[in-house]
């Protein structure tokens, strides 16, 4: 099916909306392990990472959030299947860009660098731009000033500070922490779900003033909402 249906509710906004979207979804822990296992492993590929990415985190769905009518059961609530190709939402779009940022930077040792600065072509390898400067565009220029003189060592020293890649790992060792990854990459899949209006809370009433927000007042923030929902409610998240 090209979509996946909820239980619709033309009322529903905020928390209701977001338990219906997510009603019966599961995350693919065994997807997302092997993205976070794998993600400095040489022989995974970005394909294969993007793959299980879409696979694996439910929440994604949320950025594609449609209306749609059907003659029979009228109008209802659905999220884009990540497979069909046709999720198209800025959002979205921008949430898959920090997922590969994340794989490209913990892989700067390999062909990361090359990968962030160019991107991929239709093979998924990394664009490799003309040696002559006079068949470059302006923006491939760019792109080439960019990879020459971006400070590669203070992006990878941020990963070791954060606790993503290890700073002495013996050769029989992995070279990054799995457990963190998969932390970082779960927290990327849900961190901006919130930029859907629909989906923002409502402060309930048993939690009165909560962050400058009153009961019953719409958390407009979209990183506050996210907050509120991890502090609150944070089995409607899967992920």
């Amino acid at each position: 099916s090209s979509v996946l249906p909820a239980a619709f509710d033309s009322e529903a906004r905020g928390l209701p909306l977001l338990r219906m979207l997510l009603d019966g979804r599961r995350t693919d822990w065994s997807r997302a392990r092997r993205m976070a296992t794998r993600i400095c492993d040489p022989e995974y590929s970005c394909e294969a990472f993007f793959e299980d990415c879409i696979a694996a985190f439910p929440e994604l769905g949320l950025y594609t959030v449609a209306w749609v009518v059907d003659d029979e059961k009228g109008p209802r609530a659905t999220i884009q299947d990540m497979t069909s190709n046709r999720a198209r939402d800025d959002e979205y779009q921008r949430t898959i860009g920090a997922f590969f940022s994340l794989f490209w930077l913990m892989r700067l040792d390999l062909d990361g660098a090359d990968s962030f600065s160019f991107g991929l072509d239709d093979d998924w390898e990394p664009n490799r731009p003309p040696s002559d400067t006079a068949l470059q565009s302006d923006e491939t220029k760019r792109r080439v000033n960019f990879r020459q003189k971006a400070d590669w060592g203070a992006m990878h020293q941020l990963l070791m500070d954060a606790g993503l890649l290890k700073s002495s790992a013996a050769a029989s060792e992995s070279q990054h922490d799995p457990e963190r990854t998969l932390a970082m990459l779960s927290l990327t899949a849900y961190h901006d779900i919130m930029k859907v209006p629909a989906l923002l809370p409502v402060v309930a009433p048993e939690h009165g003033s909560w962050c400058g927000f009153e009961a019953g007042e719409v958390i407009g923030d979209h990183d506050a909402a996210l907050g509120y929902i991890l502090e609150y409610y944070p089995d409607v998240l899967p992920s």
